[in-house]
């Protein structure tokens, strides 16, 4: 009776086979992944400033037109925030290019820690444009343009600002208006609320 059974070089291909599909998967399983994570970790401090505001309106009958730059929003925001580290300390957020030491207007910029490591830049905060109406964002003059910057992944690389779909990186931006705070740009409003992805910022 003759005897079935694989050559050495038929097994090596097998495996060269194997190899090649993992490392066309695994990438792309990775970044799937990576996609998710970030999605969550950035609902979830969308949500907490967008409460953290909230908190203020109703328990101090606070608007963010009641604050008048980047450094008095963020802390407002904070008491509500878990936040990490001591509020004398001095936090640099993760890519510098986006936020650095003042903003467009010459303020300062305010960054901070939350405990689960999210890093959170405010800058181009002005309650000149800030108007009751939840339309205008609270920019210089009303410019529809982000004035909050999050890093979903502390200090890990990527730290660039998500700019593509198909390859998520770890910051996102936001607007703060008057009586809310919400996701900017279709990335981070995909990212944050499911909508659907129309290709522009």
């Amino acid at each position: 009776m003759k005897k079935f059974g694989w050559t050495v070089s038929e097994i090596a291909i097998a495996v060269m086979v194997v190899g090649i599909c993992a490392c066309l998967t695994i990438p792309m399983f990775l970044e799937n992944t990576n996609k998710q994570q970030f999605a969550a970790s950035l609902k979830n401090t969308i949500s907490a400033l967008d409460q953290a505001l909230e908190h203020k309106i109703i328990m101090g009958n606070l608007t963010a037109n009641d604050f008048t730059d980047n450094e008095e929003i963020a802390e407002a925001l904070k008491e509500k925030l878990h936040v990490a580290g001591s509020a004398k300390e001095k936090v640099v957020f993760t890519n510098t290019t986006l936020c650095p030491d003042t903003d467009d207007n010459g303020k300062p910029t305010a960054v901070f820690k939350l405990n689960n490591g999210v890093y959170i830049c405010i800058k181009n905060f002005s309650n000149k444009g800030c108007k009751n109406d939840n339309v205008t964002p609270c920019t210089i003059s009303g410019e529809d343009k982000p004035n909050v910057f999050i890093d979903v992944n502390s200090e890990k690389k990527k730290n660039k600002l998500a700019e593509l779909l198909s390859k998520p990186d770890d910051i996102y931006q936001a607007q703060i208006y008057n009586q809310k705070i919400v996701a900017w740009g279709d990335i981070s409003q995909h990212m944050a609320y499911d909508r659907k992805y129309n290709g522009s910022h």
